[in-house]
């Protein structure tokens, strides 16, 4: 077991920051509904839409991450830079075409027939997140950097400390305190954006603080090695569009659980953010699970492959099964955090919240199956095989199974969560199986 220090010790503030990005979203929701009802919209509207371009950024700065890692196992320290470096001009090359995305954004809901109001308010929201955009990036490339160096610590920090933060400078702007103007919704995308320069500055001193990780950072620009960088573009992109892929099923699911009725799609959406958060920490761990295999590819101890996934796949199994365990005593509760379920035209949510927290008990199991198998593949640099195997399990067998389940043979809102567990546990075991040939392979 000498393995499970190492890896907990990596996977804790992992998860801890997963956490608390999740906290910031739900900050940030919670206070653009203080504005009203179209502001909300646009607001979550717009920020769903960045998150899925974001995906893909988050692709390449994992992949400089998973060659880093390799780097320091091969103790390959000049490898680091470079490495580094690949991300700067990956990011910097694809930091424009996010921004002119997102800029076009308003534009791109008028044409495909958003209501105005959304249109129209979506605009200052926008303009608020897009300075703050080369700042996300930034911080995305120093926080998988650190982590893949094994010093995930100062990210759990800072963004739990982000979280008062955030909620204080979206309180000042949106209503104009301290003889600022009111900027309504567009405080919040500017208080989004300072934030997150915050962040990054906080990073980049915490870098050049720490000798074990300035040198990588802090030295001459190197000319682009433009083989390398096309190798991890190959790596990271695959990564961001298998996360495109998982979001957009669970975006469309909530789509056809709008067409049953507010009731049924108001009870998605809260066992939606209950196994959200149960994600959270399944995600972190994965994410270090991924880390320590590169980090022991590097090293030439495929012995070690599968025992860091072997400990991640019991790790996520204990905190499935505590949020099973919650999700079957006190649906009550973890619905009334939502929604005032005593109120007698809202308590009909609970009678359908009940019906789905049984089925997303056996979803949890499966999708920390799923989560730690496609991480770890991802260490052994896996990338492309496992994105196409994810389009397959997510949309041919869980998306049209469970629209077959709800809309042709009259299962309901039962029937899209039962696509989303076969959808799941699809992927899971054949991304196992992967695993498991691969892993056949790399120890011969």
């Amino acid at each position: 077991m000498s393995e499970f220090k190492p890896l907990l010790k990596l996977a804790v503030p992992l998860m801890a920051s997963s956490v608390a990005f999740m906290g910031l979203d739900i900050v940030d929701t919670i206070m653009m509904g203080e504005l009203g009802t179209a502001q909300l919209a646009a607001g979550t509207l717009s920020w769903l839409v960045f998150i899925l371009l974001l995906m893909f950024c988050i692709g390449l700065s994992n992949a400089v991450a998973l060659h880093i890692a390799g780097a320091v196992g091969a103790k390959k320290n000049e490898d680091i830079s470079s490495f580094f470096q690949d991300g700067i001009y990956l990011l910097a090359i694809t930091a424009p075409a996010l921004m002119l995305a997102m800029f076009f954004l308003p534009d791109f809901f008028h044409l495909i027939h958003q209501p105005q109001a959304v249109v129209e308010q979506s605009r200052p929201f926008i303009n608020g997140i897009l300075p703050g955009m080369p700042a996300t990036l930034g911080f995305l490339l120093l926080r998988d950097y650190s982590s893949s160096m094994h010093y995930p610590r100062i990210i759990m920090i800072i963004t739990l400390l982000s979280l008062p933060l955030d909620a204080a400078l979206n309180y000042i702007l949106m209503y104009g305190k301290f003889g600022l103007p009111a900027l309504h919704l567009m405080g919040i995308g500017l208080s989004t954006s300072i934030l997150e320069w915050l962040m990054f500055s906080a990073m980049l001193i915490y870098v050049y603080c720490k000798k074990p990780l300035r040198g990588a950072i802090f030295t001459r620009l190197q000319k682009p090695n433009w083989g390398e960088i096309y190798e991890t573009f190959k790596l990271g992109w695959p990564i961001g569009v298998a996360g495109i892929f998982e979001m957009g099923l669970f975006t469309v699911t909530a789509i056809m659980m709008g067409y049953l009725g507010v009731t049924v799609l108001a009870a998605h959406e809260i066992v939606i953010q209950w196994t959200s958060l149960g994600y959270m920490f399944v995600f972190g761990l994965a994410q270090a699970c991924g880390i320590r295999i590169a980090y022991h590819i590097g090293a030439k101890r495929p012995q070690h492959i599968n025992l860091v996934f072997k400990l991640g796949l019991i790790i996520g199994l204990v905190i499935a099964s505590i949020f099973a365990l919650l999700f079957f005593s006190i649906p009550h509760t973890l619905t009334d955090v939502f929604l005032n379920i005593h109120v007698p035209h809202q308590s009909a949510v609970l009678i359908f919240t009940q019906q789905f927290f049984l089925i997303a008990i056996v979803f949890q199991f499966f999708d920390v199956l799923q989560v730690v198998a496609t991480s770890s593949l991802r260490g052994m640099k896996d990338t492309l095989v496992p994105m196409f195997l994810g389009l397959g399990s997510y949309w041919l067998v869980g998306l049209i199974s469970g629209g077959l389940m709800a809309f042709v043979f009259g299962m309901g809102g039962r029937g899209l969560w039962y696509g989303l567990v076969l959808g799941i546990a699809a992927s899971g075991l054949i991304l196992y199986w992967r695993f498991q040939r691969l892993l056949h392979f790399t120890a011969i």
